[in-house]
């Protein structure tokens, strides 16, 4: 393991970095699905001469057992906790050995309490009757389960990776990322303050007055559900405008963070291996250059591969000479900067070794 702050290289980019931003974002969601799994009754009558403005039929929600109510509380109240302490955990309120094993652990109580109340409803407690089904609140307790379950599994990935040595603890974050958290959470609390205001306003469920508040932030505009009254009609106008404003900014962290991945994953990346391009033949001239440092010791005359070929094949060097020169300053035009010094410093030496070839010639050899 490696301590809370350290100069050392990260990698796992992915457990380091993704995945508690995608665990930050999507806690808000999972908890927004206990709340409705919460408020309402998991399982509805239908009313056969009754219809919405969309002309499907209503339903009419009818009392839950009373345990399944208390286990949905206790999930929920698992599910708060958890996410407060991943968000203790990015302001670094709570260290993270501490914080992060908190969160996994009461993610998964909520997953598993929902999960066990909802098979345990299926079989002790379900809708029986050809217009009895389960309602919105039933599926949502489902699809929370299911956030709560898999956020649990990818943040074990993450401490796996700290334990592992591949980064220090803590989430290794930008201010943009930062900010996308912040900014998708008051999403969420937009979205609840929508739902219980038309709720009120609106007369209709809380499933319903969150769906009404998200297709309206959204601009979907499918008019299932709509305002008749004048003050719902009136808050309308407000609450999309700002509700649009906090997707505009939402959507705008979501790019920014897709061109640093973009950076960091395909720029940084063919950046690192052009100098480990450079640095692997900087060290093979190094080699040719000691050698031919040896050999001049040693007195032994040096003739350059380039002269050789020159005697042997005379016609077809200055034949082909012109079409090398000009792929070689194609070459070198795209060639960085930093390689093309470190190839004129082995054409100096190798001209300095050998006074009676022209350092043309070496150079159009190398």
């Amino acid at each position: 393991m490696r301590p809370p702050e350290d100069d050392e290289p990260q990698s796992w980019w992915i457990a380091s970095t993704a995945i508690p931003l995608v665990a930050a974002t999507t806690g808000p969601l999972a908890n927004v699905m206990s709340i409705v799994a919460l408020v309402m009754p998991w399982r509805s009558k239908i009313l056969p001469n009754e219809h919405s403005a969309a002309g499907t039929s209503i339903q009419e929600g009818y009392p839950d057992p009373r345990w399944v109510t208390v286990l949905n509380a206790i999930s929920l109240f698992c599910g708060i906790v958890g996410n407060t302490f991943l968000l203790f955990n990015f302001t670094q309120i709570v260290r993270y050995i501490i914080a992060l094993p908190v969160t996994i652990i009461f993610w998964f109580i909520a997953a598993g309490i929902l999960s066990g109340i909802t098979i345990a409803t299926d079989i002790y407690a379900p809708p029986v009757g050809i217009d009895r089904v389960y309602s919105e609140a039933y599926w949502s307790a489902v699809i929370a389960a299911i956030l709560y379950f898999i956020l649990s599994i990818i943040l074990m990935i993450n401490m796996l990776g700290y334990f592992l040595g591949k980064y220090p603890q803590h989430f290794s974050l930008t201010d943009e990322q930062r900010t996308l958290i912040l900014q998708m959470t008051a999403l969420v609390i937009w979205l609840l303050i929508g739902a219980a205001t038309f709720q009120r306003v609106l007369g209709i469920s809380f499933a319903d007055a969150l769906y009404f508040s998200d297709v309206t932030v959204l601009t979907l505009g499918y008019g299932n559900i709509v305002a008749t009254s004048a003050v719902g009609r009136g808050l309308i106008w407000p609450y999309a405008v700002i509700g649009i404003i906090i997707l505009g900014l939402v959507v705008e962290s979501i790019f920014k963070f897709a061109r640093e991945v973009h950076y960091d994953n395909v720029v940084r990346k063919h950046i690192e291996q052009k100098r480990q391009s450079t640095f692997e033949r900087s060290i093979a001239f190094g080699e040719v250059e000691s050698s031919q440092e040896k050999r001049l010791a040693s007195g032994e005359v040096i003739t350059p591969p380039g002269l050789t070929r020159q005697k042997s094949e005379p016609n077809r060097h200055l034949h082909r000479r012109p079409i090398r020169n000009t792929i070689n300053a194609i070459a070198t035009a795209r060639r960085p900067r930093i390689l093309i010094m470190r190839e004129e410093k082995i054409d100096s030496t190798l001209c300095a070794v050998s006074s009676t070839i022209p350092c043309a010639s070496v150079a159009g050899t190398i």
